[in-house]
């Protein structure tokens, strides 16, 4: 079974939220709907998609007033649309379609990088050069759906808040060739300069620091929903809802963006890195 997208899950929180406020059980709730009990416990647990007249029929029961209502249904609607990263099975995980359908919902990301370029900042040849690294695959072919998957993905850099720390290492890291490598730094730096964007560096003389055992991102959405945490390991996805846990992300992040070179230094390191 395909993990759900970040919007059907978002649903099935509100949903649930909603029925407990209005003091319901399940089989209330889904009885004054007019749908079945089983029904709503898979929408609650964001095993189906919602159908908009059931959730209509439930939030009329729960008594919610229109702006909420609206944004629930507006919700409903977006959850019941088809993801891009849905058209790459043969090359995201369950986990990796997963953090796509965060990272698509997300009103703001902030990620702290030490390994290498975040997915979303990578160009087509550093993509390319990163899959034959890894293993991952060696056909042409297959290395195009890699490339058009990454094409889809930095979309989302329109309109998103985006802050990035990386270290130090990940920009110095050698493998490829150099004009590759350059592309990849001068896409850095211009994309830095979007009103949106911040990307900054973690400079080795910063010292030690409270992330030295990895990276994390932190995504935050719009009211009311809550934020969600994605570390990456050897092993797989850990993903965090814990809402003590994600605060102490996120102050994390505020000491490691404390300790960064500032926007325009920032950008002269990373410019300065260029061989070209």
């Amino acid at each position: 079974m395909a993990t759900p997208t970040i919007r059907r899950t978002l649903l099935a929180r509100e949903l649930r939220r909603l029925r407990l406020e209005a003091g319901l059980t399940v089989e209330e709730a889904a009885g004054r709907a007019g749908i079945s009990k089983s029904a709503l416990s898979r929408i609650e647990n964001a095993l189906v998609a919602a159908r908009l007249p059931d959730v209509r029929a439930l939030l009329a029961e729960y008594a919610v007033d229109h702006g909420v209502a609206d944004q629930v249904l507006d919700l409903c609607r977006a959850a019941n649309v088809r993801g891009w990263w849905q058209n790459y099975p043969d090359v995201l995980s369950e986990g990796a379609s997963r953090y796509a359908a965060l990272e698509s919902d997300a009103r703001s990301i902030r990620q702290f990088e030490q390994a290498l370029i975040p997915g979303i900042l990578q160009t087509k040849g550093y993509v390319a050069t990163l899959v034959r690294a890894l293993g991952l695959s060696g056909a042409d072919e297959e290395i195009e759906r890699w490339l058009s998957m990454r094409m889809n993905r930095q979309q989302r850099l329109a309109d998103v808040e985006f802050q990035l720390v990386v270290d130090e290492s990940v920009l110095r890291r050698s493998f490829g060739d150099r004009a590759m490598l350059d592309e990849q730094l001068d896409f850095l730096v211009e994309v830095s300069q979007r009103e949106n964007v911040a990307i900054r560096v973690l400079p080795f003389d910063a010292g030690p620091h409270p992330s030295l055992n990895g990276g994390f991102t932190v995504l935050a959405f719009p009211d009311p929903f809550p934020p969600v945490a994605h570390i990456e390991t050897v092993t797989g996805e850990v993903w965090i809802e814990d809402e003590e846990k994600i605060e102490g992300l996120s102050k994390t992040f505020d000491v490691l963006w404390d300790r960064t070179l500032a926007p325009d230094p920032s950008r002269r390191f990373i410019a300065s890195l260029r061989t070209g």
